[in-house]
């Protein structure tokens, strides 16, 4: 059984890096899901994706991790970040 305490903190660190990476505080809340819904190791693929720039073709880092959490888990691109609003 998993601590959820330890859940929590896991998911923090994830919500965390995404800050760090995307360099982009304003999707707070939908970081937080990605992180509590999103396997960890997919989400870490596509930051490190975006940290060695392959995901350069794309252009915008959010853009493609909005798209990659889209296509993996089916999320709904939140409206805010539909428009292109990063």
């Amino acid at each position: 059984m998993s601590d959820p305490a330890l859940e929590a903190y896991r998911q923090q660190l994830l919500v965390d890096d995404m800050i760090v990476i995307l360099q982009n505080i304003r999707h707070l809340a939908w970081y937080r899901t990605i992180a509590a819904t999103v396997p960890e190791d997919m989400i870490r693929k596509a930051l490190s994706e975006i940290q060695h720039d392959e995901a350069s073709e794309i252009g915008d880092p959010m853009v493609y991790f909005v798209q990659e959490m889209s296509r993996i888990n089916g999320h709904a691109i939140p409206v805010e970040l539909s428009r292109h609003d990063t």
